[in-house]
């Protein structure tokens, strides 16, 4: 479900999740500041 959300964004655009956790994205993001993330995808994607 998520794949598909990022899928239809407009290529450099902006997604906003609010989530309670990032359970199971631990690989794929990156803290920013306290509390906030970063979602890294890979370039070919």
């Amino acid at each position: 479900m998520f794949s598909e959300l990022v899928r239809v964004a407009k290529m450099n655009g902006t997604i906003f999740v609010r989530m309670t956790s990032i359970q199971g994205l631990e690989n794929v993001v990156k803290p920013i500041s306290e509390g906030v993330y970063i979602l890294l995808l890979k370039k070919n994607e």
